[in-house]
């Protein structure tokens, strides 16, 4: 039952590590599209990327789903659909940070999963 268990929480780590790096490729993917209709706020450049961007912040918040409501509040915050604040780089800084703690955190909780199992 203990072999069962160490299993368990070794496959439920690696999905969490896997979870995050889905958020961070589309955290990734979501910041170069912000800094395109920034730049294209500008009337000589055209068109707006804006329906990409969009669906990169709708696919973020759906990746963000899965992990518990009170975690990555920096990535919700430059997911939220509402969140019009495209300058404010910040809010890439803050979503990057407390993602580069998650990884470090479900890493370090992987590692010593396996470490018990020796």
């Amino acid at each position: 039952m203990a072999a069962l268990h160490r299993i368990f929480v070794e496959a439920q780590d690696a999905r969490e590590l896997e979870q995050l790096r889905r958020i961070a490729n589309e955290l990734g993917v979501l910041i170069v599209l912000r800094h395109e209709v920034m730049r294209a706020d500008s009337p000589e450049r055209e068109p707006k990327p804006w329906n990409a961007f969009s669906d990169a912040k709708d696919l973020l918040a759906a990746y963000l789903e899965a992990v518990p409501a009170e975690a990555l509040a920096g990535c919700r915050r430059i997911a939220d659909p509402g969140d019009a604040r495209l300058a404010d780089t910040q809010l890439e800084t803050d979503a990057k940070v407390e993602l580069k703690s998650a990884f470090a955190e479900a890493g370090e909780r992987l590692h010593a999963s396996l470490a018990a199992q020796r």
